[in-house]
């Protein structure tokens, strides 16, 4: 009988999900500039199928395994707090121009109390741009080319806006190659965008993209989370907190960090002093973070630090034999990465680059 001590699970996920995020299923979208993925308002698969990705999702975070699940923040918010992006558009005129910063990450808002303290004490005017910089920043991740031209509309200082942009309270999207419009307000087609009115078209338009254009995807991906994961503790978390409990950390991390957590079979009684493991952590500090994270994903499952990396992240390195002209052999089960007699360290590297690069599931691709 086969034994998982965690490696084949983490495995399973990951190639689930990327079937999952597939863009040929329709279920998520990617621009190509966008840092991630979002929900597909014109998918054509049952709600159910939502569903079950956030019963992933959630089966994923309840059994501490990290996915290759590229979706932003916003996701995290709304998961947290259904209602965090249901802000009342403001009057016409009202703040005209606020000053944004497009790009700069707002403090968290997943829960009202969790901005409160601060939030409560800014004027309104302060809260509408609070409001409208966060949005922007959270669409940015996913559609930056929106997020990009709506700020410059805000930022637009002459009194030609109607002139220079030719918008109307309309949104628009690609449904399978033709362009749909959705009024913002009612006869949103015949109102046009103004200095004295952007603002209120900002906020309606962003909250058209976060909420309306995505809730027969969003509300059943949501239920389906919380069919696993309904307990309260997670109102105790911050959303990049659950970010990165679900999606791990990008971020390069320092070989020394593994080192000091790895263990060793057939290298002696001193490991460090063996050849084999001096070229491995040199060949391993040498790589570009890229081939490092392929490195990770082949010895472990996945490509993707953990939290509490230095708690949860425990590689063991083996010494298989002295057939050198054989590659290395992972056993994802156990975190185990075994390595055979090589001959030299150009010849350990030239093994890790074609198993790293070319291997997939239980073999080659």
């Amino acid at each position: 009988e086969g034994v998982d001590a965690g490696g084949l699970t983490k495995e399973w996920f990951m190639l689930l999900v990327r079937e999952l995020m597939n863009p040929v299923y329709g279920m998520f979208a990617r621009e190509p500039d966008a840092a991630a993925f979002w929900f597909s308002p014109v998918s054509l698969e049952a709600s159910s199928q939502y569903f079950l990705v956030g019963v992933v999702v959630g089966l994923a975070l309840y059994n501490s395994v990290i996915l290759d699940l590229h979706l932003p923040l916003a996701v995290y918010k709304k998961l947290l707090r259904a209602t965090v992006y249901h802000h009342p558009a403001p009057a016409p005129g009202a703040a005209a121009a606020p000053t944004l910063v497009c790009g700069a990450r707002a403090p968290p808002a997943a829960a009202a109390e969790a901005r409160e303290p601060v939030y409560g004490l800014l004027s309104p005017s302060a809260q509408l741009r609070y409001q409208i910089n966060e949005m922007l920043t959270d669409v940015a991740e996913f559609r930056p080319q929106l997020a990009r031209g709506l700020h410059q509309l805000l930022q637009h200082r002459a009194d030609d806006v109607e002139d220079v942009f030719g918008l109307t309270f309309e949104a628009s999207y690609d449904a399978h190659g033709e362009v749909v419009t959705v009024p913002l307000v009612p006869n949103g087609g015949a109102i046009a965008v103004t200095s004295g009115n952007r603002v209120e078209y900002v906020v309606r338009y962003l909250q058209w993209v976060l909420n309306d254009a995505v809730a027969k995807q969003f509300d059943p991906f949501r239920r389906g989370f919380y069919y696993v994961c309904g307990s309260n503790a997670l109102a105790l978390f911050k959303p990049e907190e659950i970010e990165l409990m679900v999606h791990g950390s990008g971020a390069d991390w320092d070989p020394r960090e593994l080192r000091a957590l790895t263990e060793y079979d057939g290298f002696g009684s001193v490991p460090d002093a063996h050849p084999l493991v001096a070229w491995f952590w040199d060949a391993l500090a040498e790589m570009p973070p890229p081939d490092r994270r392929c490195l990770l994903s082949f010895a472990t499952g996945t490509d993707r630090m953990p939290m509490f990396a230095a708690e949860r992240m425990r590689l063991k390195l083996a010494l298989l034999g002295a057939d050198h002209r054989r590659l290395p052999v992972a056993h994802t089960c156990f975190n185990q990465l075994g390595l055979w007699l090589y001959r030299s360290k150009a010849e350990l590297q030239d093994r890790l680059q074609v198993a790293i690069h070319e291997s997939e599931g239980f073999g080659l691709r």
